[in-house]
């Protein structure tokens, strides 16, 4: 993309190419979102990230267009660092839990992937998403215990779970839903898989392949 800008700026000097980037970048955020959607066709919470993304790039939009009124134009910044503080202050509140397995960590910002859970490999996920959509697969994994720590912040994710597992899952969180289409577990020891989310304004699935 920058060597396209550069290069029409080289071949058309009269242009004034910084401008209209300035005003039309929100269209990147639109076509992320739809990219997100479009490889998340099958998942339903998981759509929830792309959709943001979409929404804050049409409103984006209509900002960079002399859409948006004049008056309101002086707080877009400042309500954005307050959005931004919000997104780095988030945490799971609680102590810190003893892990004994192997355990993988990821960070996903604005974007849309699906995750097969290897047969072999971490028992433990601990995952932080902010306007993103995901897809976990454990439904090739064997009969074990798995726990995933999400901290979801305007995301969605689907977790699909083998038939026969157990799921157990915490409150979801400020705005957020822990929606459960597996067998519930009585208690979070005995549970194939146990879900511990901060949910903000997210939604987490979780149900049998």
């Amino acid at each position: 993309m920058l060597g396209t800008i550069l290069l029409i700026a080289r071949a058309r000097p009269d242009i004034d190419l910084w401008q209209q980037v300035r005003r039309w970048w929100p269209v990147g955020l639109i076509l992320l979102g739809g990219a997100g959607l479009v490889s998340l066709l099958p998942a339903a919470s998981a759509k929830r990230g792309p959709l943001v993304l979409i929404v804050l790039g049409a409103g984006s939009l209509v900002v960079t267009s002399g859409g948006f009124p004049e008056w309101l134009r002086g707080y877009i910044w400042p309500l954005s660092l307050i959005v931004l503080g919000v997104v780095v202050l988030v945490r799971r509140s609680g102590g810190e839990q003893p892990i004994s397995q192997p355990t993988a960590r990821m960070w996903l910002v604005a974007q849309s992937r699906t995750f097969p859970w290897p047969t072999t490999g971490p028992s433990v996920l601990i995952m932080r998403a902010v306007a993103s959509g995901c897809v976990i697969r454990l439904d090739g994994s064997e009969n074990r215990q798995v726990r995933l720590e999400i901290t979801a912040v305007l995301t969605g994710v689907d977790i699909w779970v083998p038939k026969g597992w157990t799921v157990h899952s915490g409150p979801p969180g400020p705005g957020g839903r822990v929606r459960n289409l597996a067998t519930e577990a009585g208690a979070p020891e005995s549970a194939n898989l146990q879900v511990i989310a901060l949910s903000v304004l997210s939604g987490i699935e979780v149900k049998e392949s």
